[in-house]
């Protein structure tokens, strides 16, 4: 494929993208906001997991807290401390470097830090919509009303923090990887190397595949806990996947990576 060649299929790729970005928005908002049969469903899986007169039993469960929230955080650290490592190479090797170790360079540089974005957006979006969690509802127990996510919130500013769901950045902090075009390869290795067949589990697909089971399957663990709807899961999928694409347009994740 030639340059001009490549540079119309990757503006077609994202026209495409940002129009399906746009229709599961819409649908998202629609399911949240307008229609009774999202509110029905996401109340009644909800339901499957509260026990009257209990709560949700698995909200202070150690070892579920454990195993689907403290190890995933753990093992998926390992993708940010090794493009650490290899960024810090970087810096102190980089005017060693030829064009493409220093194309590589820059992808760990974005795998790093658009990855740490990842959760500190969610983390602060939290605080803003300032939504409460079923747990704190007088339907599952607790004393607050619920609320749709547009009207007006009964309670204090900033005292609840349940919209999107946050605890899925973890593995939706994988993305990042798919959009740099998968996993970069180690700085320190010479070129020759780098022209070995790599691994598909080191694609931009098995990434891809990756983040999104990761963070759906811890997602819906946080629905078992109580602090979650299991929409929420889905909008901080949509959420991330639109901040990674103004990542492209602002240039922090180049498209020729892609290739």
């Amino acid at each position: 494929m030639s340059s001009s060649d490549f540079e119309v299929a990757v503006k077609q790729r994202i026209r495409v993208v940002w129009l399906g970005l746009l229709v599961s928005g819409l649908f998202l908002l629609w399911l949240s906001e307008f229609s009774t049969w999202g509110y029905r469903v996401g109340f009644w899986v909800s339901r499957q997991f509260y026990e009257v007169g209990v709560g949700f039993p698995l909200k202070d469960s150690a070892s579920f807290e454990f195993w689907w929230h403290k190890f995933p955080k753990y093992a998926v650290y390992a993708v940010p401390v090794w493009a650490l490592i290899n960024v810090v190479y970087g810096v102190f090797k980089r005017k060693q470097f030829d064009a493409t170790h220093t194309t590589e360079w820059q992808r760990w540089l974005a795998v790093l830090f658009v990855g740490l974005l990842i959760p500190l957006m969610l983390s602060s979006l939290k605080k803003l919509t300032n939504q409460a969690c079923p747990w704190s509802l007088a339907e599952f127990g607790g004393t607050l009303p619920y609320v749709h996510l547009l009207d007006a919130r009964p309670w204090a500013a900033y005292s609840q923090a349940c919209w999107p769901a946050g605890h899925v950045a973890v593995g939706l902090s994988l993305l990042v990887v798919t959009f740099v075009g998968g996993f970069p390869r180690t700085l320190w290795q010479n070129t020759a190397q780098w022209q070995k067949p790599r691994s598909a589990w080191l694609s931009a697909r098995a990434f891809a595949l990756y983040g999104v089971l990761l963070s759906m399957v811890l997602g819906f663990s946080q629905v078992m806990r109580g602090a979650h709807f299991i929409s929420h899961q889905f909008w901080s999928l949509w959420i991330v996947l639109v901040f990674l694409m103004l990542c492209v347009h602002l240039g922090l994740i180049k498209t020729r990576w892609w290739k």
